[in-house]
């Protein structure tokens, strides 16, 4: 079990590595990546054992630990990148609470919005935007994105290619029915991007969407066993609003939308979603997954995981 948790620590640590973010004691074990079948592994020895391990592979010169933090040698500068993007992330968080506070939270539909990606573990700089996942009522996803997605197309707060900066990634919406995201997830193919399905800040939400979510999504506890619900994200639930219009009027409406927006998206994302090259492009009913491109970049990370486990790890004992 040591030479396992040994494995599990350079594992965790090389691919915080990769996004210069050195981990403190709690997010090693939080975070630690251990594959299992069980799902099981939080418990007192494990815990102690994990610790036993991190201070060989610090007496190994392996991992070095400054302040509170634990990293690899020579990285030592990424305590001051975290430093800087946790400010930048915070100011980011500011943004995102007041798109929901004065729009979001106002159209029926939605039940349920989180920060996702850099900025949702304080991890975002400057220059990226700020990515929403957004859970809709059943048989109200379409009308949902349309209503959200409308008002910052006409203020100019979407990002483009030219400029992401603080501008608001609306793409991806699932249904409160459809709430396990384990089949549209890259973790299948990479199993390290489960990172990817961990990191959800929630701003907002009703009828215990959080919890509920969560409860469809334990299989995460495959490959991050010590993740608790608990652990990270900052709860606002705030009150319904009523759903306006009759339901035969919102279904029609529901498929106008849906016609209306597959027919106005970009030639590529609508040719990903036929070929199915891409398997983060998703227009159904129940969600709408527009990542283009993400495939590659999660090749591109396992790569840089894979070096690095590599530079940083003699995987079967301590020199």
């Amino acid at each position: 079990m040591e030479q396992e948790i040994k494995k599990a620590i350079i594992e965790t640590l090389a691919y915080f590595d990769i996004f210069d973010f050195p981990l403190k004691q709690e997010e090693i074990w939080r975070w630690l990546f251990f594959k299992q079948e069980t799902g099981k592994l939080r418990n007192k020895e494990i815990k102690g054992l994990m610790l036993k391990v991190l201070q060989n592979l610090i007496l190994a010169g392996k991992i070095i630990k400054k302040d509170e933090f634990y990293f690899f040698p020579d990285r030592e500068s990424v305590i001051f990148v975290r430093a800087q993007r946790r400010i930048i992330s915070e100011q980011k968080i500011i943004k995102a609470k007041r798109l929901v506070k004065y729009w979001l939270k106002f159209i029926p539909w939605i039940k349920a919005v989180f920060l996702t990606n850099s900025a949702s573990y304080y991890n975002a700089d400057e220059n990226s935007d700020i990515d929403l996942f957004i859970i809709t009522k059943k048989n109200r996803l379409w009308i949902s994105r349309f209503f959200s997605v409308l008002p910052l197309k006409i203020l100019n707060l979407r990002p483009t290619k030219k400029n992401k900066k603080d501008k608001f990634c609306l793409s991806y919406f699932i249904s409160e029915d459809n709430l396990n995201l384990e089949k549209y997830e890259l973790a299948q193919n990479f199993p390290i991007l489960v990172y990817w399905s961990i990191f959800y800040l929630p701003l907002y939400y009703k009828d215990n969407l959080w919890q509920k979510f969560w409860q469809e999504n334990e299989w995460l506890k495959k490959y991050l066993p010590n993740y608790l619900l608990e652990d990270f994200g900052e709860i606002r639930e705030i009150g319904r609003i009523g759903e306006i219009g009759g339901a035969k009027i919102l279904d029609r409406l529901e498929q106008g939308l849906k016609k209306f927006q597959i027919w106005y998206l970009p030639q590529e994302l609508k040719q990903a979603a036929i070929e199915q090259e891409e398997n983060s492009i998703f227009l159904d009913d129940d969600i709408i997954k527009l990542h283009l491109g993400s495939k590659e970049k999660g090749k591109g990370i396992e790569e840089k995981w894979e070096e690095r486990k590599h530079t940083n790890n003699n995987a079967n004992k301590y020199e």
